[in-house]
């Protein structure tokens, strides 16, 4: 059964375009700043946005950004839940100790993150119906209590 089958799960190059390489340049700043190194990609392959190293170990970031609710941590974080993307999920099955999910609030820069182990657990998964500018219809997320993710304020 394929994942896509949710109509509003589709791609949406326009959203790639306007948010990827900002959310990418945070998270990298990030964990620049706690002595990992970055991997780059020689060219984009759609796959996980980050390598990251440290102490010879290596560490795999997903980028996210969102607008039209500015949080800086767990406590004014509007919602009591973290809405992640179930599309994601497939890099959690492929990478063998999973990944760092990351959200970055483009009003504030801050960063919350949780790893993938804690997200695809399906006590947490839920069907939406969306009905934005650039997607609409039914898709799959994992509805992650807030406590559960870590909060970082970049500014």
């Amino acid at each position: 059964m394929s994942r896509r089958k949710y109509a509003a799960g589709k791609f949406s190059k326009e959203s790639y375009t306007n948010n990827d390489k900002w959310g990418i340049e945070k998270i990298t700043s990030f964990l620049k700043k706690r002595g990992y190194i970055i991997h780059e990609k020689e060219k984009e392959d759609y796959g996980v946005d980050i390598l990251a190293e440290k102490n010879g170990k290596f560490f795999y970031y997903e980028a996210e950004v969102k607008s039209g609710y500015p949080f800086t941590c767990v406590d004014d974080f509007k919602f009591p839940t973290v809405s992640f993307l179930g599309r994601k999920r497939k890099f959690h099955k492929n990478i063998e100790d999973g990944f760092y999910y990351c959200i970055v609030c483009k009003e504030t820069e801050a960063i919350l993150y949780c790893h993938s182990s804690k997200i695809y657990n399906e006590d947490y998964r839920k069907l939406k119906t969306i009905n934005t500018k650039l997607r609409k219809g039914l898709d799959e997320f994992y509805l992650v209590p807030k406590e559960v993710c870590n909060f970082v304020k970049m500014k």
